[in-house]
């Protein structure tokens, strides 16, 4: 299952503003990604299709998904559930994120991510606060991201925007 959602070129410069903001390196950032993985029994079907449910690292089978964030509380991606050990720098190929030549932006992942010209990572040691923050103020104080970016989200008209 894969969702897209395409953003409107005003929004793309308004939601990287609002994570520059908060303290990220660089203006052309408009998400952030992450996945999760969901641990499922062991399957029954014989070695071959255990193997490609085993996470590797983790030790586990599992499913896993990843999804794309906007300051505005939005997830504009969702890709999953997908059976695959592959490490998660593969991440481009799974959620066809190549931006527009003519909008040079980019998304922000954990370090695990691999950098490229639309997917930036911090180097090791790097402070993760804008990431973690934004991650963790939808977890725990149950606040909305994008009362953490000071983004309203979107109005139906906004949300629902065809590029025509």
């Amino acid at each position: 299952m894969l969702f897209g959602m395409t953003i409107s070129p005003g929004k793309l410069g308004k939601v990287a503003s609002a994570i520059y903001d908060k303290g990220a390196a660089s203006l052309n950032i408009f998400g952030l990604i992450d996945g999760t993985m969901h641990e499922i029994s062991k399957p029954s079907q014989g070695n071959k299709v255990q193997k490609a449910f085993n996470n590797g690292c983790k030790h586990l089978h599992a499913l896993k998904y990843q999804s794309i964030v906007t300051p505005d509380g939005i997830t504009s991606n969702f890709l999953g559930p997908y059976v695959d050990s592959r490490h998660e720098a593969r991440v481009e190929e799974y959620l066809d994120i190549v931006p527009d030549a003519e909008l040079p932006f980019a998304l922000y992942g954990d370090p695990d991510y691999m950098i490229s010209k639309c997917l930036y990572s911090p180097f090791e040691g790097v402070s993760l606060s804008v990431f973690n923050n934004m991650i963790h103020c939808t977890g725990r104080n149950r606040s909305p991201t994008s009362s953490y970016f000071g983004l309203d989200p979107p109005t139906l008209e906004e949300y629902i925007w065809i590029n025509t």
